[in-house]
C-alpha cells in the first residue's frame, strides 16, 4: 500500500505536516509513505525514517513502479499540485482538488480544515464565513487532520531528523562564533517570510527583548534567520551593542542543528518555531495575525500582543503606516510619525518572565552543549 502526502510551500508548514506521519503509520503499518514537496523543502524531510521517499518533481520514483496510491493527502493550495489528481493513479484523494473554471476547491471530507481557508468562498466571492470559523476554531492543525483522517491525535508529533554531520557543522559554527561555551544559548527569531510581514517583531521590540535577555542572564541572544535576512541582522546586531549575535546565512539543516543547540527559542510564527517544536527545544512563540490555536507546542508557551492583534490573517499590519519598516534606517528626527504595529505590543517584562519559566524547567545537566 502506498500513501502520498503533497505539501510543498511554507517550510514551517512542511515541518508541521510531518506530525501526521506517525499517526498514519500506526493505522497502516504496512504502508509505504511518499511525499511530493518542493526542492527547497527536501532537506527538511531528509532522513525521516517514516518516509519511503520524498521527491520534488511530477516524475514518480522508480520504486513505485506501476502501483497506485491508496490515499493521497493533498495539502497544497496550488493549481499544479491539485491537477495531479487527474494524472496520479489513486483510490482516495483528500484535500485540495481542482474546482470549476480553473479554480481550486477541496474534498467534502476535508471541510473541517479547508472550510476555514481561502478556498471556502461565500456567494459574493468573499470569505466572511470562513474567517468566522477560523476565529472560533480552537483545534490544532494536528487535531483537525486527525479528526478528518480518523487518526489517533496522541500519536501526531512533528519531526526533523538531523544527521551527525549536521550537528558537527553546527558545533563548529558555534565554536567559531563564540556561542558554544555560553552558559545559556537563547535563540531569537524576530522575522517572517515575505508573505507575512505582519508576523515580524519590530526592530525596537527585538532590541528591547535582546537587551532584557542580556541584562537578566548576561548572554547575547542568538539572532536566527534565513539568508535573505543576513544584512538586516548584521545592522540590527550593530544597533544592539552586543545584545545580539547574528547566526544566519546557513543551509536548512545546519540552521536546524543550531536551533537544536539552543536551550530555548523565542520566535514568531515562522520556520524557527516549527524547527524548535520538531526538535523539542523549549519555545516562547509570539503570535500576531495568525492563530495560536492551530499550533500545538510540545514544550513551550504561546503569547499574543497585549490586547490581541487587529490584523487577523492579514499579511500586513493594519495599525502600522506603510512606511513602518521602510524608513527604519533614517535618523529619528527624519522619520514620519507612525502608529505602533500590533507586534510591538508585547510586554518585555512578561516575555522575560515566560522565558525564565522555560529555562527553569530545563532538566538537570541540559545546559551542556
Amino acid at each position: 500500500m502506498n500513501i502520498l502526502l503533497i505539501k510543498c510551500a511554507g517550510l514551517g508548514d512542511v515541518l508541521r505536516t510531518t506530525a501526521l506521519l506517525p499517526a498514519l503509520r500506526a493505522r497502516t503499518p504496512q504502508a509505504r509513505f511518499w511525499w511530493r514537496t518542493s526542492p527547497q523543502a527536501l532537506p527538511l524531510l531528509e532522513g525521516n525514517p517514516l518516509l519511503t521517499g520524498a521527491f520534488a518533481s511530477d516524475e514518480l520514483p522508480a520504486a513505485l513502479g506501476n502501483e497506485r496510491f491508496e490515499l493521497v493527502l493533498s495539502l497544497e493550495e496550488d493549481e499544479h499540485c491539485a491537477a495531479l489528481r487527474t494524472t496520479l493513479p489513486h483510490a482516495h484523494w483528500v484535500g485540495v482538488t481542482p474546482g470549476e473554471a480553473g479554480t481550486l476547491s477541496f474534498t467534502q471530507d476535508s471541510a473541517a480544515y479547508y472550510g476555514m481557508s481561502l478556498l471556502a468562498r461565500d456567494a459574493d466571492g468573499g470569505h466572511a464565513a470562513a474567517d468566522a470559523l477560523k476565529r472560533e476554531n480552537r483545534d490544532s492543525f494536528e487535531a483537525l487532520w486527525c479528526k478528518i483522517l480518523g487518526l489517533d491525535e496522541k500519536l501526531a508529533r512533528p519531526s526533523l531528523n538531523l544527521h551527525a554531520s549536521d550537528r558537527t557543522r553546527a558545533m563548529r559554527l558555534a565554536h567559531e562564533k563564540g556561542f558554544l561555551d555560553l552558559r545559556l544559548r537563547i535563540g531569537l527569531s524576530p522575522g517572517a517570510g515575505t508573505r507575512w510581514p505582519a508576523k515580524r517583531l519590530p526592530e525596537e521590540t527585538t532590541l528591547s527583548l535582546a537587551k532584557g535577555i542580556r541584562e537578566k542572564w548576561g548572554v547575547p541572544a542568538l539572532l536566527l534567520g534565513g539568508p535573505e535576512e543576513a544584512a538586516e541582522h548584521e545592522r540590527l546586531a550593530e544597533r544592539s551593542q552586543g545584545a545580539l549575535l547574528p547566526v544566519g546565512g546557513l543551509d536548512l539543516r545546519t540552521f536546524a542543528a543550531v536551533v537544536e543547540l539552543c536551550h530555548a527559542a523565542v520566535t514568531t510564527d515562522s520556520l524557527t518555531l516549527h524547527a524548535a517544536n520538531a526538535l523539542r527545544v523549549p519555545t516562547l512563540a509570539l503570535f500576531g495575525p495568525t492563530s495560536p490555536h492551530e499550533i500545538r507546542l510540545g514544550r513551550g508557551i504561546k503569547r499574543e500582543p497585549e490586547g490581541g492583534c487587529a490584523c487577523f490573517y492579514r499579511p500586513r499590519c493594519t495599525l502600522a503606516a506603510p512606511e513602518q519598516t521602510s524608513d527604519a534606517a533614517l535618523p529619528v528626527g527624519k522619520r514620519v510619525p507612525q502608529a505602533a504595529p500590533c507586534m510591538a505590543r508585547f510586554s518585555i517584562p512578561a516575555l522575560l518572565s515566560d522565558l525564565e519559566a522555560l529555562l527553569c524547567a530545563l532538566p538537570s545537566g541540559a545546559r551542556q552543549p
